[in-house]
């Protein structure tokens, strides 16, 4: 994968996005975005 420094349109940039209830989230004591990401499948978290 290469990257690319020109503006895109967000709709044609492929994307996943898994989404958590309150109850889930506290069900598995997830307190921090990397917990968050950690829990979800297939996911990367970079800054």
């Amino acid at each position: 994968m290469t990257s690319q420094r020109r503006a895109e349109s967000l709709q044609m940039v492929p994307i996943a996005i898994a989404a958590f209830g309150v109850s889930e989230i506290e069900k598995r004591h997830l307190k921090t975005a990397r917990a968050l990401v950690g829990a979800s499948k297939k996911s990367n978290l970079s800054a």
